[in-house]
């Protein structure tokens, strides 16, 4: 999955990443893995979820900043946070739309584009919300 996800494969990655956690459900770097072949190919909402997931379940891989070979390349993160941008004011899924831009500025060591994506995750969620206080407090 791993290769796959090197060699921009995306939609393979995710497919492998996928099998992995059936035979190991929960597995922490299998889960990141497929959230960020999610990204690579465009999934941005399932993307965010299996993250929001992994970070809610294993709280201590909050502040984990994965090596570019684990990762879409920087310039494909890039363009991903601008169009997840473009999404922030969707009624519905704004907020899990923030938590994406916040994750991939964790990732890319952008504190605005952090910012930016927890604001819109907090404004939807509550501030009150416990992955968003310690998200805060970790991440800024």
């Amino acid at each position: 999955a791993q290769d796959k996800l090197a060699a921009g494969e995306y939609f393979w990655a995710e497919r492998r990443f996928d099998r992995a956690l059936r035979f190991i459900p929960g597995h922490p770097l299998a889960t990141a893995g497929l959230g960020h072949a999610r990204i690579g190919a465009g999934l941005y909402l399932s993307a965010s979820l299996a993250l929001q997931s992994l970070l809610s379940l294993q709280p201590e891989m909050i502040d984990v900043q994965y090596a570019p070979s684990l990762l879409p390349p920087r310039i494909e993160l890039v363009k991903s946070a601008v169009l997840i941008t473009s999404r922030l004011e969707e009624s519905r899924d704004g907020g899990t739309y923030g938590f994406l831009l916040a994750y991939i500025g964790h990732q890319l060591s952008d504190r605005e584009m952090i910012v930016r994506g927890l604001s819109v995750f907090e404004e939807r969620e509550g501030s009150r919300d416990p992955l968003v206080q310690l998200l805060k407090r970790i991440w800024l």
